[in-house]
């Protein structure tokens, strides 16, 4: 039994052609699920599309009219989970999604098991310009709160039901999500596996390089000193 988180900004096209996906997979897997699309502020007509999606078996909807972040997103979601496994994936993912049902047999063993585009078994197409920005920042948070982990912001993360009520006490509500959830899992000595993936770089990624890597630098800074602080 599986609850799957799919946040959508302005990503009609992607998310039609991800649940539809995602649907058959399941369904030829026959593994119990529902998916849950947190759409976000969307102007592009997303949410329209998405409550006619939600009216299928096993789809539901949570909608906020003004944009919150990824990670209000995905942290709405969890909070509908009626199942004790999570995962969350990108609306514009460009893993296979036929390694999921791996992601959800590691959870008998672990609390969180996320996918890596950095371990030496993962086989990635991605462009410099994205690639370096992002070593170096992975490379800065393990440096700055020794989490060992290679790949802090791939968007396809599995959570068993510790991991679930892990996700609801995030207080980043942007991209850096993602980052703060694992320094926080670390420090609680969950159990995590990070393990590698097939990913290829699409052009419709929401990122903006400059501007989101400075903030997420800041936010590592706050985080920090917030941790030293315990406040």
């Amino acid at each position: 039994m599986l609850t799957i988180v799919i946040p959508v900004h302005n990503q009609k096209n992607q998310m039609i052609r991800i649940v539809n996906k995602l649907s058959k997979l399941l369904n030829n897997k026959k593994i119990k699920y529902e998916i849950i699309i947190a759409e976000d502020g969307s102007t592009d007509g997303s949410y329209e599309i998405a409550k006619k999606l939600a009216k299928r078996k096993n789809i539901k909807l949570s909608h906020k009219k003004e944009k919150c972040g990824k990670g209000a997103a995905i942290k709405r979601g969890a909070q509908l989970a009626s199942y004790t496994k999570l995962l969350f994936l990108d609306a514009d993912t460009y893993n296979h999604l036929e390694e999921l049902k791996y992601f959800i047999d590691l959870l008998k063993d672990y609390d969180i098991v996320i996918g890596s585009r950095y371990l030496k078994e993962s086989k990635v197409k991605r462009s410099l310009i994205r690639k370096i920005p992002s070593h170096i920042y992975n490379l800065l948070v393990r440096v700055m709160f020794h989490t060992g982990i290679k790949d802090h912001q791939c968007g396809f993360k599995a959570f068993s039901r510790k991991g679930i009520e892990l996700i609801k006490t995030v207080r980043s509500d942007g991209f850096f999500f993602d980052t703060e959830l694992l320094v926080m899992a670390k420090n609680k000595n969950y159990k995590i596996k990070e393990i590698p993936i097939h990913w290829s770089e699409k052009k419709s990624s929401q990122v903006n390089i400059l501007k989101d890597s400075f903030k997420m630098i800041l936010d590592i800074l706050k985080l920090k000193i917030r941790l030293m602080l315990d406040i």
